[in-house]
């Protein structure tokens, strides 16, 4: 007597392909996000189904035991079962897959909220000001820094991608990235020469945020003695003699001529 068996396995819905998203999305004006939320949404439809099934399995199961005992070959059950575990398997992985997306896609919006990247006009202000020449432009820098978030939110993203080997080389790259040579050279980190403390600016506060996150093991102390050689070696970079040097170079001319003076 042959005997068949009812297995409840949902239909898989037709996930759509890369192409089809991409095609859809340009034709439809949608964006990556609208393409996401739909795959998910069918993703989470099928774990439903799956669950309900898994309930009408479990009220068969005694059946399918009967079944068996009335000769149904019990090869072709055991593998009937097996199959099963591994749809259970497959729909528990893709149930936590859900969840890791939808917990990655909030975090991604909670950490661009106020980023102002995707905004062109606020990123080119950001640019238009680099590199600080002044301290009059180091001034109205900062006053966009205290006044707009959006400014300080996509100043902070450009730090984060100007990146380093290590803390001292990040260091060396960020201030490079925001100031002149110019201006390292009429300036110093704790403002002896010229009173004007580098190292109060919001800017550099900002830098050394970003910087730390990035290198936990490179402490303040190290940012701080980073940023005193790199404006202390300004005039170098500028391709000028320190005053000291100058100073020493100047004396002996004047030595040398004099020594030549006597001998004529």
């Amino acid at each position: 007597m042959a005997i068949s068996i009812q297995r409840g396995v949902p239909a898989l819905p037709r996930f759509p392909t890369n192409q089809e998203e991409f095609s859809g999305s340009h034709e439809n004006g949608d964006d990556s996000d609208g393409s996401i939320s739909r795959t998910m949404a069918l993703a989470e439809a099928l774990i439903s189904s799956c669950k309900s099934k898994q309930d009408e399995r479990g009220a068969t199961a005694s059946r399918s035991r009967a079944v068996c005992d009335e000769g149904i070959d019990v090869q072709v059950t055991h593998k009937l079962q097996i199959l099963e575990a591994k749809l259970d398997t497959c729909v528990y992985l893709l149930g936590k897959l859900v969840t890791e997306v939808k917990d990655l896609k909030q975090r991604s919006v909670s950490n661009n909220n106020g980023n102002s990247g995707l905004e062109p006009a606020i990123s080119a202000e950001v640019e238009s000001h680099l590199k600080l020449d002044t301290q009059e432009g180091v001034s109205a820098f900062e006053t966009r820094l205290k006044t707009c978030k959006k400014f300080e939110n996509e100043f902070v993203r450009k730090v984060k991608q100007v990146g380093g080997a290590n803390g001292k080389d990040f260091t060396e790259r960020a201030l490079a990235f925001i100031f002149s040579n110019k201006f390292a050279k009429e300036n110093t980190w704790e403002g002896k020469i010229t009173k004007y403390k580098v190292n109060t600016l919001k800017v550099i506060d900002i830098c050394e945020k970003v910087i730390l996150e990035k290198f936990p093991t490179w402490d303040k102390a190290e940012f701080s003695k980073a940023g005193t050689n790199w404006f202390r070696l300004g005039n170098q970079r500028a391709g000028e003699q320190p005053k000291q040097v100058t100073k020493k170079t100047t004396q002996m001319d004047k030595n040398n001529q004099k020594s030549n003076g006597n001998r004529a």
